[in-house]
């Protein structure tokens, strides 16, 4: 098939690949569409196509490794700040954007909590615990 990006190429060598490609059982032919239904479910040629479906669908997104550390979200953090300090430099000072970003991170960690703290609530409701406030 194609190799290109463009996704109205990659649908047109998909299309022109199914056509020439395809298993179309005849209902007038003997013994076709029993060969092709049988086909089907013939797995003697399956391979484990997936052996980390995590890198597979990160590859499928354009995500790169999905795992902490890696260098390609260190490079999208950092791209990040870059872009926040560019739009902001002219607005405010050093301290201030300082101040922001702490805010920021203060607000993130609440989230989290919460998020945390009703987790838990309903793990204590599930295991019956007592002391659960929810």
């Amino acid at each position: 098939m194609s190799e290109s990006n463009d996704p109205v190429d990659t649908i047109k060598a998909w299309q022109e690949w199914y056509k020439s490609h395809r298993l179309v059982a005849e209902m007038d032919e003997p013994q076709i569409t029993k060969d092709s239904r049988e086909n089907l479910h013939n797995t003697s040629n399956a391979i484990n196509a997936l052996p980390d479906w995590r890198v597979y669908c990160a590859e499928l997104i354009g995500d790169g490794t999905p795992f902490q550390g890696s260098n390609r979200y260190k490079q999208k953090a950092t791209d990040a700040f870059a872009d926040t300090i560019a739009e902001f430099f002219n607005e405010m000072s050093g301290e201030e954007l300082f101040n922001c970003f702490k805010k920021a991170a203060r607000q993130n960690l609440e989230y989290v909590q919460k998020e945390y703290d009703d987790s838990k609530d309903l793990m204590d409701l599930l295991e019956g615990k007592v002391h659960a406030k929810k």
